[in-house]
């Protein structure tokens, strides 16, 4: 197995950028303001939908380059790093959960559920550094 280090490492780095910018946008951010400010929207979902494809691209690229088995559809790529123990089987729930998410806004983007986007704003960012965290544990092996 031969994985690119180099192009996993500006995948993390893109994520960091992106979660930076989201836990800014989140500051001061009220359900309210989220649901009546489109340019905030916007912003948002694009940061977001751009954080979990970084880690899905991340994932994939592991996969691919570690003989796993594809992937048929996005949440799976974290459902095969789970089960290879790459990361752990809260965090892999909690992935799919994003994975899906992801879909949603790319996909059904006029069915956002506003209440459910702040709440993964202001629950759920950090499952993107633990991500990083066994993505670099896993490098280091």
């Amino acid at each position: 197995m031969v994985l690119d280090s180099e192009s996993i490492n500006k995948h993390l780095d893109l994520l960091r950028q992106f979660v930076a910018k989201l836990l800014r946008e989140r500051k001061d951010l009220t359900l309210r303001e989220l649901k009546i400010n489109y340019k905030r929207q916007y912003l948002i979902l694009h940061l977001l939908q751009m954080a979990i494809q970084s880690c899905l691209d991340i994932g994939n690229h592991i996969i691919s380059e570690s003989s796993l088995h594809r992937p048929e559809e996005a949440s799976e790529v974290f459902l095969i790093l789970g089960e290879n123990k790459i990361i752990p089987l809260r965090l892999t729930e909690a992935m799919v959960r994003l994975a899906k998410l992801r879909n949603l806004i790319v996909h059904l983007y006029w069915k956002i559920d506003w209440g459910k986007i702040y709440s993964v704003l202001k629950k759920e960012l950090g499952n993107f550094n633990l991500f990083e965290k066994y993505i670099v544990k896993f490098l280091q092996k």
